[in-house]
């Protein structure tokens, strides 16, 4: 029997995948080049359409734990397709730089391309992966705990992995593995014990944490920007207490909202999330993305430049959904053709 999939999640995988690739049409194009510092206004703005990338991620895994808490079995088979995604697309961008030169390989580069988990090639899917690990460990952990020991055990992890490393130049518990299960057990948390309130009142009080909480991000960024800081996405970076205030109340907007519409385009595009992240932010994809191709580092202070990152991103998350749905389909077919070999040697 097919598992049923939540639309309304389904959705918000597509959108938080779609402000990482934003967040990286600001980060490695716009503000690599120091003199748009000058324009406050416009740094101001790029900065703000840049600050949802790590939303992004941290819904990924809020999402995860949502799913994933009340489960207790080994993944094994999960994690070694993950890895040969992982692989895949790491390999393919060896070959595509060999094939068109975009950059130079060191060695160095060229085995962290062959073991791209190991040596942290994807920053998030090394760390994904080992979550996944301690994740039967973590579960189990969780049905020992009382309401309140969760919720104090909830609170510690956000207060020394997220709280105070937003913080600049404060080094107490830096650690994207504290940080994944924080998020983790924040998503198991609105699993585990749900709010005891109708459907509706909980979307109006999410709708309103997540405007007040955005315009809070917002804010933070552009204060940045006018004073001419070099990263104006200091607070919006992987431990930011804006950021996980706006993911927060972004996932209880959409874990609330009931999609019937559009299954087989949303299901189609959030299959390829992963892929879009794999292709796009590979060393070698960046710079040919960001640098050789679309210049984005080079572009003039002028308002068009937010045209210009907005549909780049949209094209870039298209090419890459239909390069991954390929992929897919591949797959998909090899497998069908592996089966039918069998059965014929079989009968």
């Amino acid at each position: 029997m097919e598992k049923q999939r939540n639309l309304s999640i389904e959705l918000l995988r597509i959108i938080s995948m779609f402000l990482i690739v934003l967040h990286h049409s600001v980060y490695h194009g716009y503000l690599k080049n120091p003199t748009h510092l000058s324009h406050e206004a416009l740094t101001s703005v790029v900065g703000c359409l840049g600050a949802g990338g790590k939303i992004g991620v941290y819904i990924f895994i809020i999402i995860s734990g949502y799913f994933l808490i009340q489960s207790d079995k080994w993944r094994f088979k999960k994690i070694m397709l993950l890895y040969c995604e992982v692989w895949f697309y790491s390999i393919a961008a060896l070959i595509f730089n060999a094939m068109f030169h975009v950059t130079h390989i060191s060695f160095k580069s060229f085995i962290t391309s062959i073991f791209p988990i190991m040596f942290g090639n994807y920053w998030f899917m090394t760390t994904y992966m080992i979550l996944m690990l301690f994740i039967p460990f973590i579960n189990r952990c969780i049905q020992t705990l009382t309401k309140k020991q969760f919720q104090w055990l909830l609170c510690l992890l956000v207060v020394f992995s997220i709280l105070i490393p937003t913080i600049p130049h404060t080094k107490v518990c830096e650690n994207d593995l504290s940080l994944f299960i924080t998020l983790y057990l924040t998503g198991g948390y609105f699993k585990k014990y749900p709010l005891e309130i109708g459907r509706e009142e909980q979307l109006k009080r999410s709708l309103v944490g997540l405007l007040l909480s955005t315009l809070l991000l917002f804010a933070t960024v552009s204060l940045l920007a006018f004073r001419h800081k070099s990263n104006v996405l200091m607070l919006a970076g992987n431990y930011s207490i804006f950021i996980y205030l706006v993911s927060i109340c972004l996932f209880n907007v959409f874990a609330n909202l009931n999609i019937h519409r559009g299954k087989k385009l949303i299901l189609s595009l959030s299959s390829a999330t992963l892929g879009v992240y794999l292709i796009h932010d590979n060393f070698v994809i960046r710079k040919f993305l960001w640098v050789k191709t679309l210049h984005l580092t080079k572009g003039g202070l002028h308002w068009s430049v937010i045209i210009k990152i907005l549909v780049a991103t949209v094209i870039i998350y298209l090419v890459c959904t239909l390069i991954d749905l390929c992929r897919q389909w591949v797959v998909k077919q090899g497998r069908r053709l592996y089966l039918m070999t069998k059965e014929k040697q079989a009968s």
